[in-house]
């Protein structure tokens, strides 16, 4: 009775999967480790007919289903297809939707047993080794009872990120995700065959109003230097990649490590190139210059909006000049900045939306006085690479959907709404600007940037 069933869920139609489940990979060397069997499915390349085959001929001690909050409507047709096959199995959920949703969605689809909630590497472990007796005892996690849905206290964070182990990556399966490998946000990017994750950090010190964090917020934690370069030598033995995205949500809050991080990457002498996000606060000449010399070529930047007072209204804490000293300092290093923008918000205004125009121009003005034309090509691709409109997007957790949430559908219809989306699609409009509108000055934007050449 150890033996165990991870499934990876689809979070969107419109493409392939580039990323492998990085935190599954986890969940699984976690329970190797002791002493469990683990099987893997993907959602991704596997059929729902598959599944049901895969689950009706093992026998499966527990079941477990991660993915985003869009993967919801896969979750609960894989979870009924489950029961189906085995209607004792013992079906989990964990990952975005489920920390998103909380009990939610245990109210929403009533085959599911158990949901792990936030950080789940301590909570299921604690789940399997009390899978036959009480689950009082195990934190971060909600489940069904004779008397009810019943919720156990948070899990805390874990403090020491060394302690978890690498994810399992011969599980996985890598070479399937690596035919997905590339991105439009650098040629180096694009031109990459073998692309992998990585992820540095847990965690963002800020609160962004429209951010669902389920990692911590205003909580950081970090990786050793000599931890994330063991993860990195794993994957050029076993799988010789030349590219590297880093996960994390702001990599360049504790510059220490950042510096220090760079300089083994540049012993390492694999001429590998690698791509970050990063806030535009944390941005200065100096490190820029210094990650660029270590083989960083693309910054993901939440530039998120033109406008001031979205800005304010998103809780972003940084502002234009900010954003604007970022890209120009991004272009000067040689590294291609990636913007994004997002309209739509709540309360915003026609005359909000303009903004981004007036910052657009801004930019424009800049790029027009660069002279050398390796700086001229880095402003233009950085600048195209706003052509990315995402819409606001009331994600269940985040403060955004709390604010709005008497005047929105029911979580189960944003959950299906959202369900295979990512946020360039209009899926829940919290704006008092009609979808037509927001639509049309999406498209509008997009050919702006898209088109702009110097």
């Amino acid at each position: 009775m150890n033996k165990v069933l991870l499934i990876n869920s689809p979070n969107r139609q419109s493409e392939p999967p580039r990323h492998y489940p990085y935190g599954i990979g986890i969940i699984s060397s976690i329970l190797r480790n002791n002493g469990y069997s683990v099987d893997y499915f993907d959602g991704n390349f596997q059929t729902t007919a598959e599944l049901y085959s895969v689950v009706a001929e093992s026998n499966y001690s527990f079941i477990g289903l991660s993915g985003l909050v869009t993967t919801y409507e896969y979750q609960k047709n894989a979870i009924k297809t489950i029961k189906k096959a085995n209607p004792a199995a013992i079906v989990g959920s964990g990952g975005g939707l489920a920390s998103s949703a909380d009990i939610a969605l245990l109210e929403l689809v009533p085959e599911l047993d158990v949901l792990f909630i936030g950080e789940a590497e301590k909570s299921v472990l604690s789940f399997m080794k009390n899978l036959t007796g009480s689950l009082d005892s195990v934190k971060g996690i909600a489940y069904r009872t004779d008397q009810g849905i019943k919720r156990n206290p948070n899990e805390e964070f874990i403090k020491t990120l060394d302690d978890i182990p690498y994810p399992d990556i011969d599980l996985l399966n890598l070479e399937r995700y690596f035919e997905n490998k590339s991105f439009p946000l650098s040629p180096n990017v694009q031109s990459a065959s073998r692309r992998g994750n990585v992820l540095t950090s847990r965690g963002c010190p800020y609160h962004c109003d429209f951010c669902s964090n389920t990692l911590g917020r205003k909580v950081i934690r970090y990786r050793s230097t000599d931890n994330v370069i063991g993860e990195i030598t794993e994957l050029i033995g076993k799988y010789h990649i030349d590219f590297i995205s880093f996960m994390d949500e702001s990599f360049l809050t504790n510059k220490k490590l950042v510096y220090a991080l760079s300089e083994e990457l540049k012993k390492l002498n694999r001429n590998i190139r690698w791509g970050i996000a990063a806030r535009s606060t944390s941005v200065d000449a100096e490190i820029l210059k210094e990650i660029k010399s270590a083989g960083c070529d693309y910054i993901y930047y939440g530039f998120d909006s033109g406008s001031e007072n979205t800005l304010l209204r998103m809780n972003k804490k940084m502002t234009l000049d900010d954003n604007f000293n970022a890209f120009k300092l991004s272009v000067e290093a040689g590294i291609y900045p990636v913007p994004n923008i997002i309209i739509g918000y709540d309360n915003e205004t026609m005359m909000n939306i303009e903004d981004n125009y007036r910052f657009f121009q801004r930019l424009i003005q800049y790029g027009k006085t660069l002279q050398k034309s390796n700086e001229k090509e880095f402003f233009e691709r950085g600048f195209n690479n706003f052509g990315a409109i995402y819409f606001a997007t009331p994600y269940p957790g985040s403060e955004l959907y709390n604010r709005n949430k008497d005047s929105l559908p029911s979580i189960d219809q944003i959950l299906s709404k959202i369900s295979f989306k990512d946020a360039y699609e209009l899926t829940v409009n919290v704006s008092n600007i009609p979808n037509d509108i927001l639509m049309r000055e999406q498209k509008k934007m997009e050919n702006f940037v898209r088109s702009f050449k110097l």
